[in-house]
């Protein structure tokens, strides 16, 4: 049985919102969680990995054209369908993990943005939105 730890949850946590990242970017976040500022070792990294896909609570994968395992957490973890790693988007959310990671071991905290829910208020931001710019054109015309 593992026991699954405050920094592990955290961890989980953190890649609900990244959505997956490559173990350049554990390991900056596991140093990030454990509040040393800096990553800790590759091995390091792949141990916990290891020990979480034991647990069921993370999956792991490959894709040509990286050199190391992307990881996710899964739907057990964290209620979201794995991500699929044959999309062009993939690179870029691997980045944006890296760099959130960083940041993150900084002391920053990073939220991914959210789209609105419902189309009544999109149709409100672009009202709201086109009535500002109009303003903007009288004051500046007149």
């Amino acid at each position: 049985m593992v026991q699954v730890t405050e920094r592990d949850e955290a961890l989980l946590a953190w890649l609900d919102v990244v959505r997956l990242a490559d173990m350049d970017a554990v390991r900056w976040a596991l140093g990030a969680m454990s509040g040393a500022g800096e990553p800790v070792s590759l091995r390091r990294a792949q141990q916990w990995a290891a020990r979480m896909i034991g647990t069921g609570l993370l999956d792991r994968g490959r894709v040509a054209y990286r050199d190391g395992s992307i990881v996710w957490a899964t739907y057990l973890a964290i209620g979201k369908p794995a991500p699929n790693l044959f999309r062009q988007t993939t690179r870029h959310e691997v980045a944006v993990a890296t760099v959130s990671a960083r940041y993150l071991a900084q002391g920053f905290t990073w939220q991914r943005d959210r789209k609105p829910n419902s189309p009544e208020l999109v149709l409100t931001i672009r009202v709201e939105a086109r009535i500002l710019c109009s303003q903007k054109q009288r004051l500046c015309v007149g």
